[in-house]
């Protein structure tokens, strides 16, 4: 049977000092307690524990440090938008790959067993580590304590993984409130043991003072490589080396079971979304056609400015594009066109053969925040609302500045007859346009989307005749729902 890891909540009771060095020595006068959930008695059972050790992850370090010195103009969305972590037990953003290795004073029974029977062994990070990469789109759940509520023990939050850097760190989707930092992240929502974690929580990211509803998660692997090279694997215990153990590549992760296998399909798909990018900033688009983008009018300006040269950039790759279509500020369907060299990039997506059905799960995928990752982080969400014979719909992905033009992408599943498979098709269910605003305050979790079922025949015609005459139409759309919603409440 396997162990569960012990989930720990703490308090300082006392603030220590703190400095650049963030070692041992600054938690000395600092009594920690920690909070365990009996589920037998259903009651929370607290231990005082010491810290041994401080244990710094240089490689994800320097990562941060890129990130945090990064200050980019993403025009015309936000002026001025920067990155920063927020964590509440790192007060300088350089101490932000940082670990606390703890020793509980006293042991505490949970479930019949004593607190030594539960713990993560370390050769347990090491034995599921192999060679076999993590999914990007997988469902993952964080498991927590919100607020650092005792209340809140074990609750659990389920987002998808939405990026790698580098494979060091991971970016998740799961829109976590205070107190995650340290909590682990599994790929399942029922079984939470080393055969299913993933790694460790960071930090939540914020944009000035705004969550996002991303955080960045340390791979467990690499919090693994952290410990043997702070402490020493003999100290550990017996640890496997790291090359046997295959600790330099990335962990392995069951497939969501939401999507049934579709993730290599929505691998694929991933790579046709692309990256605008123009002197001014960024913005995302999606590939519809051999040389054909599809992305906002308001990504470059409504063509009102010269945003030449405009680069395309996807999965490591670039090469110059140039608008052909885009319709006025004062049209409803905020949409442009794009074209480059067709001899070379994605092929196109597929349009979704029907409108956009109120609760089906969704994906957004684009460039928000970090316009330096490579590849386009997703989001997960469901479709908020629609309305029949409007080309609008809202969704609940989490989106920010940089995501505009990108994909909302369907995912059909379909059980074959007579074999227990699952056969998956990825569609363009729309694009992104921007998120309601109240009284100046973005809801990034509540998005504009044009929905592809309303402009999908146009499209077509143009990639067929290449006559430009067949985009006219989506300058005079008129629409009631999207006008009164554009006008009001959404905003770029």
């Amino acid at each position: 049977m396997s162990t569960s890891p012990v989930l720990l909540d703490f308090t300082f009771e006392k603030a220590g000092q703190t400095n650049k060095n963030f070692n041992q020595a600054n938690f000395s006068n600092v009594k920690i307690r920690c909070y365990r959930l009996d589920n037998a008695k259903q009651s929370v059972i607290a231990s005082e524990a010491e810290i041994i050790r401080v244990i710094e992850c240089e490689p994800v370090q320097k990562i941060l440090n890129q990130l945090r010195n990064k200050s980019s103009n993403v025009k015309p969305f936000v002026d001025g938008t920067h990155v920063s972590i927020n964590s509440r037990h790192t007060p300088d953003l350089s101490f932000g790959a940082g670990f606390l290795l703890m020793k509980l004073s006293r042991a505490v029974c949970i479930e019949g067993k004593s607190c030594q029977d539960n713990v993560l062994e370390p050769d347990q990070l090491a034995n599921r580590c192999n060679t076999n990469e993590v999914q990007i789109g997988q469902d993952v759940y964080t498991v927590y304590a919100p607020f650092g509520a005792t209340e809140f023990i074990n609750s659990c939050s389920r987002g998808c993984l939405s990026n790698r850097v580098e494979n060091l760190l991971y970016l998740i989707d799961g829109r976590l409130g205070p107190n995650c930092e340290g909590a682990p992240v599994y790929s399942s929502k029922e079984t939470y043991d080393e055969n299913h974690l993933i790694g460790f929580v960071m930090a939540r990211i914020a944009v000035d003072t705004q969550q996002t509803g991303f955080s960045f998660v340390v791979p467990k692997h690499v919090v693994y490589n952290a410990l043997v090279a702070n402490v020493g694997s003999s100290t550990l215990g017996k640890s496997q080396s790291l090359e046997s153990a295959g600790l330099q590549k990335t962990l392995s992760v069951s497939t969501s079971e939401d999507l049934h296998g579709a993730n290599s399909n929505l691998t694929n798909a991933i790579k046709n979304c692309v990256r605008i990018e123009f002197k001014n900033g960024w913005g995302s688009g999606v590939v519809i056609a051999p040389g054909i983008i599809l992305t906002n009018s308001h990504v470059i300006g409504f063509g009102e400015d010269n945003f030449e040269p405009i680069w395309v950039r996807w999965m490591g790759n670039s090469t110059r594009a140039n608008v052909i279509f885009h319709v006025n500020r004062s049209c409803l369907l905020d949409l442009a066109l794009l074209k480059y060299d067709s001899n070379f990039g994605p092929k196109g997506l597929e349009f979704a053969n029907s409108p956009p059905e109120r609760g089906e799960k969704v994906f957004c995928v684009g460039y928000p925040l970090l316009v330096d990752l490579k590849t386009p982080s997703l989001s997960s969400g469901v479709v908020l609302n629609s309305w029949e014979g409007s080309a609008g719909f809202s969704a609940t992905c989490s989106t920010h500045p940089g995501a505009s033009g990108g994909p909302i992408l369907r995912i059909n599943t379909i059980k074959q007859a007579n074999v227990s498979k699952y056969v998956s098709k990825v569609s363009l269910l729309g694009i992104v346009i921007g998120v309601i605003t109240v009284d100046g305050t973005p809801f990034n979790e509540v998005n504009t989307c044009i929905s592809t079922s309303a402009i999908k025949q146009p499209l077509l015609n143009f990639i067929k005749t290449n006559d430009a005459q067949h985009l006219q139409c989506l300058e005079h759309h008129d629409d009631y729902w999207l006008k009164s919603l554009l006008h009001a409440k959404c905003k770029y």
